[in-house]
């Protein structure tokens, strides 16, 4: 995967918490709405997804720890899930993926 779409891709992670819970947006243009909805969805749905599958519990317990409860570094959440090192950077990889397929970005 290209490291530019990687990055984006976290940097809208670490943003989907505080881009939910927003409550007055309407000043935005509505293009711009409309692409923060459909990335919140495409966060949404890989979420959902991430649940449904083997080990899916713990995999989501390593996205959330990581991008959604800040305060852990990165041993301290493969620590307390627990998983490997390889295992925990092949979910987050796997996650980012996820995510830029529910936008219908190449992977």
């Amino acid at each position: 995967m290209d490291k530019k779409i990687y990055n984006l891709i976290e940097k809208e992670l670490y943003l989907y918490p505080r881009k939910k819970a927003r409550a007055k947006i309407e000043s935005l243009p509505s293009l711009f709405l409309m692409e923060i909805e459909r990335r919140q969805n495409a966060i949404g749905e890989a979420i959902n997804i991430t649940k449904r599958r083997p080990s899916g519990g713990d995999r989501y317990k390593v996205i959330k720890l990581k991008y959604f409860d800040a305060g852990k570094t990165d041993e301290g959440i493969w620590t307390s899930i627990p998983c490997s090192r390889s295992t925990y950077f092949r979910w987050r990889q796997d996650f980012i993926k996820l995510v830029a397929e529910q936008l219908g970005w190449e992977v």
